[in-house]
């Protein structure tokens, strides 16, 4: 499993979107990005992090 998250920039201990799929594409990147946009009013200094499951 692969996992994108996308974190609170000032805090990065909040995790404000994320999104995760058996293979990782640029696709689920940019849904976790979307899903992110759906919880904060400003997406200024976000952090996306993806992680290749092992």
């Amino acid at each position: 499993m692969n996992l994108s998250c996308i974190s609170d920039g000032s805090t990065q201990q909040k995790n404000i979107g994320y999104a995760y799929d058996t293979s990782m594409t640029a696709e689920l990147a940019v849904k976790a990005v979307e899903n992110a946009c759906l919880n904060v009013k400003s997406t200024e200094g976000i952090i996306l992090h993806s992680n290749w499951g092992v």
